[in-house]
C-alpha cells in the first residue's frame, strides 16, 4: 500500500504497508475498497468475500484486525460504499445473464 496526498499535484508515492492475501487466483483480486464515515473501518472488495480492517493506527489499516467475510455466492463485484457506520452496499456486473445487482450487507 502507497499513499499520496487527495489533492492536485506531482507526489512521490509513501510506502505504507503490505498485505498478502493467500490467493493468487482471480476470485481473489481487490476490485473496490471503501472507509467507513468515521473513519474505523475500511472493506477491501473481492468476487467471493469482504475484507474488513479495524482497530488501525493512522493510515495503515493493513496492521488492524482482519476479518474475511464470505459473500453468498460469486459474480463479477465491482463496487462496495458504506451506507453507514455498519452497513455496505455492493454491486456486481451484469455478464452472462447473471447479476447486475444492488446488494446490502449488515457488518454486526
Amino acid at each position: 500500500m502507497y499513499k499520496i496526498p487527495a489533492e492536485k499535484g506531482n507526489y512521490k508515492a509513501e510506502f505504507i504497508s503490505t498485505f498478502k492475501n493467500d490467493c493468487n487466483d482471480i476470485s481473489c483480486w481487490i476490485t473496490s475498497a471503501a472507509i467507513s464515515p468515521d473513519g474505523k473501518k475500511v472493506v477491501l472488495l473481492t468476487s467471493q468475500s469482504v475484507l474488513l480492517f479495524t482497530n488501525f493506527k493512522g493510515d495503515d489499516f493493513l496492521s488492524g484486525t482482519f476479518k474475511k467475510l464470505p459473500l453468498e455466492h460469486t459474480s463479477q463485484k465491482e463496487s462496495i460504499t458504506f451506507k453507514d457506520e455498519n452497513t455496505l452496499y455492493i454491486s456486481d456486473e451484469k455478464a452472462h445473464g447473471a447479476g447486475g445487482f444492488l446488494y446490502e450487507l449488515k457488518l454486526n
